[in-house]
């Protein structure tokens, strides 16, 4: 026996049967679920439409979550693959989720530009442009794949395809171990003048990212080897210096943020040193950052710190780690 189809509502009903107002009248309906795009029915059918309703649950509990226990606002979107899901959690920001039904995306897509597709911002968007004179997904729904592959190949004439009619068929998996971490911080409007002004920052930046790569090593137990400091001066390009990555200290020895904060400020201080040198004729210490004064570095519109070179710990590092902070005799 074939199991009735669902009737999923995405509006509030009240006791007496009736829709909220504020729902039913929106144009892009705002529900307890997140905001619905295009002009979707407020009562639609189908096991697909229910489980995006359960995705939705989720994703609203998540962002209550990290709301309440953090105190971070979060956008989310909620649709039936990736592609449109990644689409939908830019559209409201910054604290409110989309939802993308089967049944709208190809309208949705219609209007949006291409350059706005995930991965058609850079040169196949530009390409795309020129060669269609398409502006929307909508100016090039009507070519089919072979009329695409004259101009860009059959492979990449699939791809565009596919996004402009909302097809993904790309799996959702597991992140992979990620071969950095960083934490970076804009001063673009509110520059940096000095190092001692930079210090707070030092100090916060340091405290996220170490506790990044303390999740990391409890989840896979890997470890960085290398640090890398960089800053950007107004009007210059980016700079970089790159450090020995402090050491993970068993329980009990110096195993905090702290040790981060002071291999940055170490590391920058010598960088102030070096240009210091190097502008009064003195050849500096090291050569990775060239400058020629102290101010150099300022006044920062970006700073930024990468945890980089993981590695695995063997059991047996464990034993020497012991070994190396045993308690001595001072005999």
């Amino acid at each position: 026996m074939a199991l009735p189809v669902p009737v999923v509502r995405w509006v509030t009903v009240s006791r007496k049967g009736k829709e909220k107002e504020t729902a039913a009248m929106s144009a892009s309906p705002a529900t307890e679920y997140g905001v619905l795009v295009g002009d979707p029915p407020l009562v639609s059918f189908g096991w697909g439409d229910l489980l995006l309703q359960y995705a939705a649950t989720f994703a609203q509990q998540i962002r209550a979550t990290l709301f309440q226990e953090l105190g971070y606002r979060a956008s989310a979107g909620v649709s039936y693959n990736r592609f449109l899901a990644k689409i939908g959690s830019g559209l409201n920001k910054p604290d409110q989720q989309t939802v993308i039904l089967s049944s709208q995306a190809e309208s949705f897509l219609y209007s949006y530009p291409v350059t706005n597709i995930p991965s058609l911002g850079g040169k196949l968007g530009a390409l795309v442009e020129n060669a269609f004179g398409a502006q929307t997904a909508g100016d090039l729904m009507n070519h089919t794949v072979d009329q695409l592959a004259l101009k860009l190949g059959p492979e990449q004439a699939q791809f565009l395809y596919n996004r402009c009619h909302g097809i993904d068929d790309s799996p959702v998996e597991d992140s992979k171990e990620p071969g950095t971490l960083t934490s970076a911080k804009n001063f673009m409007r509110f520059p940096v003048e000095s190092l001692s002004k930079l210090d707070r920052w030092i100090s916060m930046n340091s405290v996220d990212l170490w506790t990044r790569v303390i999740e990391e090593w409890e989840m896979r137990k890997r470890w960085p080897r290398s640090l890398t400091i960089s800053f950007t001066p107004r009007g210059q390009n980016q700079r970089s210096k790159t450090t020995a990555f402090p050491l993970r200290l068993a329980k009990g020895a110096q195993n905090s943020p702290d040790a981060l904060a002071a291999a940055v400020r170490m590391c920058l201080s010598t960088s102030d040193t070096e240009a210091d040198s190097a502008g009064r004729g003195r050849p500096p210490r090291h050569q990775s950052i060239p400058m020629t004064q102290t101010s150099g570095m300022f006044p920062m519109i970006g700073f930024s710190l990468t945890a980089k070179s993981f590695q695995r710990e063997l059991a047996s590092a464990s034993m020497m780690e012991r070994w190396l902070i045993r308690p001595r005799n001072n005999a």
